[in-house]
């Protein structure tokens, strides 16, 4: 029932940093892979030994291989999430300068105490079992929790009625504990920091800015093309005077298939629209390179599957950004290639919308490729019709002549 206890978690079994009033990542993470090396005589040993061991953990994408996460970098271009600089990166020597020095523990260790951190933590305190409930906002999320910080027992409560066999859904972003939380860490930021794309609704953050790379004004918004030239993360520094909006919004789907969009922030103004609106463009025009890297052999089926995912939720929601949820959106196809992976491939371009290019030779072309089965794994409405996603089996029509 609404507002019943789910669980108590102990505050003597909550793993601290031990430093009184640390917020810092840091600290906690020293703490953890102190406890990690303590091993048996650790009193978190049970639930250091759970986290160690992976199990439902997806790999985050600061440890995918060079190929995915330059396909990664491609698609956040430069002044784009996740912030700063879109980068995916994630590591402890990056985020801890001043903790390096200490010689307890090898570099490896503390980077993947780090990640963990990461994943399971609030901040600087790790709550066992409160942190294997999942993430969903909206209808979805049925869960909340009092305080981690007041050293006392932490009670996990329903939100609402909660039916027999119902997933537990916690929020990573929007609660009471995190101030502002909800608008300023979105999907690209739980992409980062946990591995998955969330499912809807899905909450995005994009930072206006006025200038180019360059620093001139672009008027044409097909001129605005920055993460082709971009190439080193620690180059570029934040100009907090470039930015001149930030917008924040949801898309979630509503019972009748429809995404519907509310805005978190004001909405979108023209000018905002046209910095969005050049972006739609810039990664509807990198479709075929997305595709044709993520073909390659060295991308796991899984870096594959997310970062289409990450795409075609990006796509998705720059163009209901720029145009609203008013009017028809098209969608693409979700195929499968013939080694068993996901391909997402984003809708064409409508004819009022910025015009999608046709692939080049380098592309991915589809002509060649042979569809031996497909099936329709999930439908979508629009307020004028309905949008079929097909899983479909792919292969060569080379690779059926040898």
């Amino acid at each position: 029932k609404s507002n019943e206890t789910v669980m108590i978690v102990p505050d003597r079994a909550v793993l601290k940093s031990g430093i009184e009033d640390s917020e810092d990542a840091c600290d906690i993470t020293l703490k953890l892979a102190a406890q990690r090396r303590a091993g048996a005589a650790s009193p978190y040993a049970p639930y250091v030994d759970f986290i160690y061991s992976g199990i439902g953990m997806p790999p985050l994408p600061s440890t995918y291989g060079s190929a995915a996460l330059g396909v990664l970098k491609r698609i956040a271009g430069r002044n784009f999430p996740p912030y700063p600089n879109g980068s995916f990166g994630l590591g402890f020597a990056k985020e801890c300068p001043d903790s390096t020095g200490d010689d307890t523990h090898t570099a490896a260790d503390l980077e993947e105490a780090y990640h963990l951190v990461v994943r399971r933590s609030w901040n600087s305190v790790m709550l066992p079992v409160f942190d294997m409930c999942n993430h969903r906002n909206g209808r979805w999320r049925n869960i909340e929790s009092t305080s981690a910080y007041l050293g006392k027992d932490i009670t996990v409560f329903a939100l609402r009625n909660i039916e027999p066999g119902e997933q537990i859904y916690q929020s990573y972003n929007d609660r009471e504990e995190f101030f502002e939380y909800e608008v300023e860490y979105e999907l690209p930021d739980i992409l980062r920091d946990h591995g998955f794309v969330e499912q809807y609704p899905r909450r995005w953050r994009f930072e206006i800015n006025e200038n180019d790379e360059d620093g001139e004004e672009y008027e044409d918004v097909k001129e605005y093309k920055d993460v082709q030239e971009y190439e080193d993360d620690d180059d570029y520094e934040d100009d907090e005077d470039d930015y001149v909006a930030v917008v924040v919004f949801e898309l979630d789907k509503a019972d009748d298939g429809l995404l519907r969009l509310t805005w978190l922030s004001k909405e979108a103004d023209d000018l905002d629209k046209i910095f969005l609106r050049g972006h739609l463009t810039r990664l509807l025009e990198i479709k075929s390179y997305v595709t044709e890297e993520l073909a390659m052999t060295d991308v796991s089926d899984y870096e594959r599957r997310t970062i289409m995912e990450y795409y075609g939720a990006m796509v998705t929601a720059l163009d209901y950004a720029v145009w609203g949820d008013g009017i028809e959106h098209s969608f693409g196809e979700i195929h499968i290639d013939s080694d068993g992976a996901s391909r997402t491939l984003p809708y064409d371009a409508l004819e009022e919308r910025p015009e999608a290019p046709t692939p080049n030779n380098q592309g991915v072309s589809f002509q060649s490729e042979m569809i031996e089965d497909c099936s329709i794994v999930e439908t979508v409405r629009s307020h004028h019709q309905e949008h079929y996603y097909e899983a479909c089996i792919l292969s060569s029509s080379n690779d059926k002549d040898n």
